[in-house]
């Protein structure tokens, strides 16, 4: 199995698109948007749009969660309707990049063209709300942890401070297990400390001695096009005086990594967290082996927003009760052969991989 080339983007870059075309839709014309009246045969928010936003886009559209915008009641939605209409359509909302033509998933979130038609229809009849009473019930969201009570929840050893401003280096933080023997994780779940900051965390299994595994993937190097060559020289002129010197530019503020930051060649990954991503939960019969004596590796992405700010996250772990029939592990996509070209404003990176094996889903 091949994967297709794809383009990376980041999704807070697609929120932020969001809320710059749902200001737009709303704040340009000059007064408020009147809907349209409605055909008998439109579709209505109640009866045939708030079942679609339940199912897909509630789970990160609601308060206290990632999306910048809660699409719970229809006095939330019926504002953001032309810019849900368009980002249904282009597929970049709900966010899912595996091509469809390459089969299915069980933790899709795509919206099917038929969903598509619906949000599309009722949009251009001008966003009805129907009948209030036949709006479905809105989805029971776990408290606390999505995965469950866990079985063991490790935790960095210390809080780490954020500052107001600058770049911050990736920081590990290393977290023993004290497993005594090898242990299956079920089910995974990591939770950041200070969401505000935290842009993702990837939890790295550090195994006492390292186990031989053949690649499950093959990377293919993609280079990307090279910026383009300067101009000719042109005739020499005059010869003038050089100019002098600009001052130098005082660095950004930066927080060093940890002491002792772990190299990450032959670690494993276990568990990751970055926005808009499930925790893994994996069928009956298939599970991660954590090595008894390993050490789990935070690898943690900080961002800075002005404020300072602590963060002491942690992983949660759930055990399959017994060694499964499958090994599940993680492979990585990853084109390290690029250069993005001075001043280009949107350039694209891709990547390639093979399966070295027949795969199922």
């Amino acid at each position: 199995m091949r994967f297709k080339r794809f383009e990376t983007r980041s999704l807070v870059l697609v929120f932020l698109g969001i809320v710059w075309l749902g200001i737009t839709s709303t704040v340009t014309s000059g007064a408020p948007q009147q809907p349209a009246p409605a055909s008998a045969a439109a579709p209505t928010f109640s009866t045939d749009v708030a079942p679609i936003v339940y199912a897909k886009c509630v789970a990160c559209h609601r308060p206290g969660e990632v999306a910048p915008m809660s699409l719970i009641t229809y006095k939330d939605v019926r504002p953001w309707a032309s810019s849900i209409r368009e980002k249904v359509t282009s597929r970049v909302m709900p966010p899912w990049h595996a091509d469809r033509q390459y089969g299915t998933f069980r933790n899709e979130q795509s919206l099917t063209q038929s969903e598509i038609d619906t949000i599309v229809k009722w949009v251009n009849a001008g966003a009805p709300e129907g009948n209030p009473s036949r709006m479905p019930a809105l989805p029971k969201f776990p408290e606390g942890w999505q995965i469950g009570t866990p079985d063991v929840v490790l935790e960095m050893p210390a809080a780490y401070s954020i500052p107001a401003k600058g770049e911050i280096a990736y920081q590990y933080f290393e977290v023993p297990t004290n497993f005594s023997e090898d242990r299956w994780m079920q089910a995974g779940e990591v939770r950041a400390g200070d969401r505000a900051h935290v842009h993702h965390i990837i939890v790295y299994v550090k195994e006492p001695t390292p186990t031989p595994r053949p690649n499950i993937m093959v990377n293919r190097p993609i280079m990307s096009a090279a910026p383009a060559a300067p101009a000719a020289a042109a005739a020499p002129a005059a010869p003038v005086a050089p100019a002098a010197p600009a001052a130098p530019r005082p660095a950004a503020p930066r927080v060093e990594a940890a002491a002792s930051p772990v190299a990450r060649t032959g670690d494993q990954m276990l568990v990751n967290w970055a926005v808009g991503e499930d925790a893994p939960m994996f069928l009956p019969g298939m599970a991660k082996r954590i090595p008894k004596g390993s050490t789990l590796v935070f690898q943690v992405h900080y961002t800075t927003n002005g404020t300072p700010g602590t963060d002491k996250s942690r992983v949660g772990l759930i055990f399959a009760k017994e060694p499964p029939k499958r090994e599940v592990r993680t492979g990585m996509i990853l084109n390290p052969l690029f250069a993005i070209p001075p001043g280009a404003a949107n350039h694209e990176i891709q990547a390639e991989a093979t399966f070295t094996e027949p795969s199922s889903q």
